[in-house]
């Protein structure tokens, strides 16, 4: 029995060696990707570390450009209301300078230098053949 059991064993030993370099690849294999991930995240700490500045200083950059842009924009209301007053007070000083040239105007004059024209007018009209025969 001991000669029939020495083939077996004999298999069994060398299945269990490529077991064992199948393990050995696989560790290695493993060993790699680990020291790669530990490269990996190393060079992305290093990285948010020094970007971490930049990004904070551009923030702080966009916060003070924001209240900058705030201000103006209140300076615009300011400026727009003021031109509202402006335009609706040039308005009113346009319309009472109509009005005051309109009470101005004597109607009786104009009336008598409309039939005065009315009257030269008139017999020039017949000259020509227009008007009233």
């Amino acid at each position: 029995m001991n000669e029939s059991v020495q083939p077996v064993l004999q298999e069994m030993l060398e299945e269990t060696r490529r077991q064992n370099r199948r393990l050995r690849g696989i560790t290695v294999f493993l060993a790699v990707m680990v020291a790669l991930s530990v490269c990996a995240f190393a060079y992305l700490y290093y990285q948010v570390n020094t970007l971490a500045p930049e990004f904070k200083s551009l923030m702080q950059q966009t916060q003070t450009a924001m209240k900058q842009s705030q201000g103006v924009m209140e300076d615009m209301d300011t400026v727009l209301g003021q031109l509202d007053t402006i335009t609706a007070q040039l308005a009113r000083a346009d319309l009472e300078g109509v009005v005051e040239k309109l009470n101005g105007i004597d109607l009786e004059t104009l009336n008598g230098s409309i039939r005065s024209l009315y009257q030269i007018v008139e017999p020039l009209s017949r000259l020509f053949g227009g008007g009233k025969q």
